[in-house]
């Protein structure tokens, strides 16, 4: 990294902040004293997630003194925002480092998985900092209901996640491919956009009907779920802040389903951020759960183009290495015979080690990452000793690619001819 880049990533992220502080201010509720949906959660969160610790200082006292500043603009008192900061802080802080204590200590590899996890944190940091507010606002002597701890909770929890999908599956271009249709995409995030339009700002009074707002609210429900199997991370985080803003908007200017006579002044804010947050989970749990289908597809067809690449074989193995975390793991073998000792290799340096000194010198770049650049497989003769200090012919066919995690990982098949054996100089009986 360039020595003014990192500057300039700080003056970005200084940039943005205050905008996304600006834009939620404005969906400010006059009796929780809370905006809606905090977007700038999701931003510092997702800054604090990339960085390593020794940089969380600096992130975290511009946040607060942004948070401070936009507060301060938009006419809160000082005590106020002062304790939304702190608290809004804190919770991010725990947040992120719980993240990163999870990630780090359990190998998650299913992007539903790992989407399911964050999720569950980000909703327990965020019933903690609404509790942590209640009780600030408390020591002040403000008037607070109980339906004020709500608000502020569902604001963050919101705001990190419309944001989510920017760090989770950063370095990822992640699409899906189950259904080959991208104009289908452009298409679905039509119809979302003028449904959520037609619903959120219509002064239609047939809207208020309770049948016709029910079948408007699931249908759109229905038609984001649909949306996000079709649609990138980036366009994915888009849809969510556009639907956050024109429900929160809506609602406290008097429009829309939760804006009806059916709710009361306290009532509809907090109903409107729950139907936000249900989209925001079940999107994101949806978006993960294809992105997983997805992966498992174009996995099966590396196997089968590992498979088709090397030459006729009686046995045949498959396994995947992911660089980093130095572990070479198998998949079940098609034969029931196994006489390679699959179970005692489980690093890339033990396998390489099983392979005669000529052959290791070829195939080793591969192994330890340092030629990544291709996509087809690539078939080499190598002779690998199985038992008996013995080498054996085999094929080693070898693809890569990235995963969800923007891992680098190494397929692998290697395809056994027991005819042949050779001794431990590498010449044939």
């Amino acid at each position: 990294m360039t020595p003014w880049a990192y500057p300039f990533m700080w003056l970005l992220f200084c940039l943005s902040y205050f905008a996304l502080a600006f834009l939620c201010l404005e969906t400010r509720d006059n009796g929780s004293l809370s905006s809606s949906i905090w977007l700038p959660a999701g931003l510092t969160l997702g800054v604090l997630c990339a960085s390593p610790l020794s940089r969380w200082p600096l992130w975290a006292v511009s946040a607060g003194l942004l948070h401070l500043f936009a507060s301060l603009l938009h006419h809160r008192p000082l005590d106020i925002g002062l304790l939304f900061a702190l608290s809004d802080l804190l919770i991010l802080c725990l947040s992120a480092y719980v993240w990163k204590v999870i990630k780090q200590g359990v190998r998650i590899t299913a992007q539903f998985s790992s989407m399911l996890s964050f999720i569950l944190i980000i909703l327990i940091a965020s019933l903690l900092g609404g509790i942590l507010t209640l009780n600030g606002l408390k020591m002040f002597s403000y008037p607070i209901v109980f339906s004020h701890f709500l608000v502020w909770s569902i604001s963050n929890a919101t705001g990190c996640l419309a944001l989510t999908p920017l760090f989770l599956f950063k370095g990822v271009k992640q699409k899906i491919h189950l259904i080959k249709t991208p104009r289908h995409g452009l298409f679905l995030l039509t119809c979302v956009v003028v449904l959520m339009l037609w619903t959120f700002t219509s002064t239609h009074r047939y809207l208020y009907q309770t049948d016709i707002t029910d079948f408007a609210l699931y249908t759109l429900i229905g038609m984001i779920l649909l949306t996000v199997i079709f649609i990138n991370s980036r366009q994915l985080s888009c849809l969510f802040i556009f639907t956050a803003i024109v429900i929160s908007l809506s609602t406290l200017l008097h429009r829309g389903p939760f804006a009806m006579i059916d709710y009361t002044a306290s009532e509809s804010i907090p109903s409107s951020q729950l139907y936000t947050l249900i989209i925001f989970i079940f999107g994101l749990l949806t978006h993960s759960l294809f992105h997983d289908l997805d992966a498992t597809n174009k996995q099966h067809q590396r196997h089968l183009l590992l498979i088709n690449s090397a030459y006729p074989a009686q046995i045949r193995y498959l396994f995947h290495i992911t660089f980093g975390a130095d572990r070479l793991q198998w998949q079940t073998s098609e034969s029931g015979n196994q006489p390679f000792p699959a179970h005692a290799i489980i690093t890339p340096a033990q396998f390489l080690g099983r392979l005669h000194v000529d052959d290791r010198t070829l195939i080793s770049p591969y192994f330890k990452g340092e030629k990544t650049h291709f996509t087809l497989p690539l078939t080499y003769s190598v002779r690998v000793i199985l038992q008996d200090n013995v080498f054996i012919p085999a094929q080693l066919a070898l693809i890569n690619h990235w995963d969800s995690h923007a891992h680098l990982r190494l397929h692998g098949a290697l395809f056994i001819t027991q005819e042949n054996p050779l001794n431990p100089t590498g010449q044939r009986e």
